[in-house]
């Protein structure tokens, strides 16, 4: 992919200031590999990847998620607001070539050797993919991807990847505030019974007409059901998780939802779309 292509994220595009320390790269983003690296903070954990966040005071970089294949290399997808990018640690040519190949195919255009044509840069022992937005969605929906760079393939499984770029997104979104991340503790604004659950009547749904989409993640080890509180403040129930499942929720701004498992305790902490987009929330509860 050229740089041609970035004009499909333009929409996409978060406007972020480049911190002091960060040098951009050639189309006025920055790199998710290279000595900025060591700067990485701690965001987030999902389905089993790490996420990071990068800056400084002065602004936001990128933000990126990290995964190890059973090797112990690692596999990294991030976005700086600009250009989504995949990034394994293979030595290459900065104007390098190759295939991207998820399930034995082409991850959405299907051209080239059974793959999609796909190009990038180097850096440090890293080689960086560009992805377009048939790359981003085919990793997305499958199981095992490919990244030949040249004469080299590098394979790394695919689980976890929505969940991942979900949360890139959410971190680039936030942006400054990004360094605060999901290990902060949420603030709970409802009184809480023994059980976990707030208080009879204590949350209600008030009138929104601003739409919006939680993707709900259950990292519980249990089976959970996701409640709406309606206008009234009663339980009305939307959706039955098991251990690993996630999906995506319409709901309006404001709106609270809670998980309970079959014991009916709470699990998590309420749960409310604050913007428009998908708001990632992820259920934990279990040591």
């Amino acid at each position: 992919m050229t740089l041609r292509c970035l004009a499909v994220f333009a929409a996409l595009a978060f406007s972020v200031a480049a911190p002091a320390q960060a040098q951009q790269n050639a189309y006025g983003g920055h790199d998710i590999v290279g000595p900025m690296q060591r700067d990485e903070i701690d965001y987030a954990e999902t389905r089993g990847w790490l996420v990071f966040t990068a800056g400084s005071r002065s602004g936001h970089a990128y933000c990126v998620a990290e995964i190890n294949r059973r090797d112990g290399s690692p596999v990294r997808l991030g976005w700086d607001g600009l250009q989504w990018q995949l990034a394994v640690p293979v030595a290459s040519r900065p104007d390098w070539q190759g295939t991207l190949r998820i399930d034995g195919n082409g991850s959405g255009q299907g051209y080239g050797r059974g793959g999609d044509y796909i190009s990038g840069t180097s850096m440090d022992g890293w080689t960086i993919a560009w992805l377009g937005r048939a790359e981003l969605d085919g990793l997305r929906k499958g199981n095992e991807a490919v990244l030949s760079v040249e004469k080299f393939d590098y394979d790394f499984p695919l689980t976890g990847v929505t969940a991942a770029s979900l949360k890139v997104q959410e971190c680039v979104e936030r942006g400054r505030d990004a360094g605060t991340g999901d290990r902060a503790a949420p603030a709970r604004t409802a009184a809480a019974r023994a059980d976990g659950c707030p208080a009879p009547g204590s949350l209600r749904s008030a009138p929104s007409s601003q739409p919006a989409t939680l993707h709900i993640a259950n990292s519980s080890f249990r089976p959970l059901r996701i409640y709406w509180i309606d206008h009234e403040g009663q339980r009305q129930l939307y959706q039955e998780l098991d251990h690993g499942q996630d999906y995506r929720q319409p709901t309006y701004i404001g709106h609270p939802w809670i998980a309970v498992d079959d014991a009916g305790n709470c699990v998590g902490h309420v749960m409310t779309a604050h913007s428009p987009g998908d708001s990632i929330q992820e259920i934990f509860g279990d040591d």
